[in-house]
């Protein structure tokens, strides 16, 4: 998984730089699958040659863990490129919901969201991750935390609220 990290923890060093854009995370990801001895070492994204986050490897952990059957542990090691017309996905699940709040961005957050922005524009996505102003405008709210964001807008105190972590 490609996580985001603030610009204060950018590295002394700076092994690899991107320019931030829509396709930052798919660019990091071919760039750890290729050079899998840099994974722990952050890539600093900048806009206008101005550094403003990073991103890191995180190792996806095993799903399903059960000590007692190795069979068990599946391994979510894959980034699916899901979008709106794969026939496999089932949108039942999230149209019951009038407000998607993820705790952090990161690929797979993003990609989510994505996807359900296209779906149904209906529902209001949500994060209490500082970073995602980086991606989003005002169509996605951003807040510290879930006081802040309900501060902020208490009309959505009464929406079905589905949490993402």
């Amino acid at each position: 998984m490609i996580k985001i990290y603030s610009i204060e923890e950018k590295p002394e060093v700076i092994r690899k730089k991107l320019e931030h854009g829509d396709d930052v995370f798919l660019k990091a990801r071919d760039f750890y699958h290729n050079n899998k001895d840099m994974r722990h070492h952050k890539i600093v994204v900048c806009k206008n040659d101005e550094p403003v986050y990073c991103l890191g490897y995180v190792k996806n952990n095993p799903l399903n863990v059960d000590k007692h059957n190795p069979r068990v542990q599946m391994h979510l090691s894959n980034y699916w490129f899901y979008n709106e017309n794969d026939t496999d996905l089932d949108y039942s699940y999230v149209d019951r919901y009038q407000l998607i709040i993820f705790e952090k961005l990161e690929e797979y957050s993003h990609h989510i969201s994505e996807i359900v922005r296209r779906h149904n524009r209906n529902i209001k996505i949500a994060f209490t991750d500082k970073n995602a102003k980086f991606f989003y405008d005002d169509d996605v709210l951003i807040a510290e935390n879930e006081e802040e964001l309900f501060a902020n807008h208490p009309d959505l105190k009464q929406f079905r609220t589905l949490r993402g972590i």
